[in-house]
Protein backbone atom coordinates (compact mmCIF):
# COMPACT_ATOMS: atom_id res chain seq x y z
CA UNK A 1 0.00 0.00 0.00
CA UNK A 2 1.31 3.40 -0.90
CA UNK A 3 1.43 6.25 1.60
CA UNK A 4 -1.44 8.08 -0.15
CA UNK A 5 -3.66 4.99 -0.04
CA UNK A 6 -3.01 4.53 3.69
CA UNK A 7 -3.84 8.16 4.32
CA UNK A 8 -7.10 7.90 2.39
CA UNK A 9 -8.08 4.71 4.25
CA UNK A 10 -7.34 6.33 7.63
CA UNK A 11 -9.33 9.47 6.76
CA UNK A 12 -12.29 7.39 5.56
CA UNK A 13 -12.17 5.27 8.72
CA UNK A 14 -12.19 8.39 10.90
CA UNK A 15 -15.12 9.81 8.93
CA UNK A 16 -17.11 6.57 9.29
CA UNK A 17 -16.45 6.48 13.05
CA UNK A 18 -17.45 10.15 13.39
CA UNK A 19 -20.70 9.64 11.45
CA UNK A 20 -21.59 6.56 13.51
CA UNK A 21 -20.87 8.49 16.72
CA UNK A 22 -23.07 11.37 15.64
CA UNK A 23 -25.89 8.99 14.73
CA UNK A 24 -25.61 7.20 18.07
CA UNK A 25 -25.61 10.45 20.05
CA UNK A 26 -28.54 12.00 18.19
CA UNK A 27 -30.79 8.95 18.23
CA UNK A 28 -34.22 9.00 19.84
CA UNK A 29 -34.77 8.66 23.57
CA UNK A 30 -35.35 4.96 24.25
CA UNK A 31 -35.81 5.18 28.02
CA UNK A 32 -38.95 3.66 29.46
CA UNK A 33 -41.34 5.70 31.60
CA UNK A 34 -39.92 4.04 34.70
CA UNK A 35 -36.37 4.97 33.72
CA UNK A 36 -37.41 8.57 33.10
CA UNK A 37 -39.12 8.75 36.49
CA UNK A 38 -36.04 7.22 38.13
CA UNK A 39 -33.80 9.79 36.46
CA UNK A 40 -36.15 12.57 37.60
CA UNK A 41 -36.11 11.33 41.20
CA UNK A 42 -32.30 11.07 41.09
CA UNK A 43 -32.14 14.72 39.95
CA UNK A 44 -34.42 16.14 42.65
CA UNK A 45 -31.30 17.22 44.57
CA UNK A 46 -30.47 19.52 41.65
CA UNK A 47 -33.88 21.23 41.82
CA UNK A 48 -37.31 20.65 40.39
CA UNK A 49 -36.49 22.10 36.93
CA UNK A 50 -33.58 19.66 36.54
CA UNK A 51 -35.80 16.78 37.62
CA UNK A 52 -38.58 17.82 35.24
CA UNK A 53 -36.07 18.00 32.40
CA UNK A 54 -35.44 14.28 32.82
CA UNK A 55 -39.06 13.55 31.92
CA UNK A 56 -38.65 15.10 28.46
CA UNK A 57 -37.36 13.33 25.37
CA UNK A 58 -33.57 13.66 25.24
CA UNK A 59 -31.05 12.19 22.86
CA UNK A 60 -28.13 10.25 24.26
CA UNK A 61 -25.88 13.24 23.55
CA UNK A 62 -28.14 15.62 25.48
CA UNK A 63 -28.23 13.27 28.47
CA UNK A 64 -24.46 12.90 28.37
CA UNK A 65 -23.95 16.69 28.27
CA UNK A 66 -26.42 17.21 31.14
CA UNK A 67 -24.69 14.54 33.23
CA UNK A 68 -21.27 16.04 32.51
CA UNK A 69 -22.47 19.52 33.47
CA UNK A 70 -23.95 18.27 36.72
CA UNK A 71 -20.77 16.34 37.54
CA UNK A 72 -18.62 19.42 36.91
CA UNK A 73 -20.90 21.55 39.07
CA UNK A 74 -20.75 19.01 41.89
CA UNK A 75 -16.96 18.76 41.60
CA UNK A 76 -16.68 22.54 41.82
CA UNK A 77 -18.82 22.58 44.95
CA UNK A 78 -16.71 19.82 46.52
CA UNK A 79 -13.50 21.72 45.74
CA UNK A 80 -14.94 24.89 47.22
CA UNK A 81 -16.08 23.04 50.34
CA UNK A 82 -12.63 21.47 50.73
CA UNK A 83 -10.92 24.83 50.33
CA UNK A 84 -13.25 26.39 52.92
CA UNK A 85 -12.47 23.53 55.34
CA UNK A 86 -8.74 24.11 54.91
CA UNK A 87 -9.11 27.86 55.50
CA UNK A 88 -11.25 27.26 58.57
CA UNK A 89 -8.78 24.71 59.98
CA UNK A 90 -5.89 27.16 59.60
CA UNK A 91 -7.65 29.98 61.45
Amino acid sequence: MSKNTKTIVIVLAILVIAVLGILAMSGPDTRTTGERLGDAVDNLDNGIPAAAEQLEDQSAGERMMNDAGEAMEEAGENIQDGANDIVNDNQ
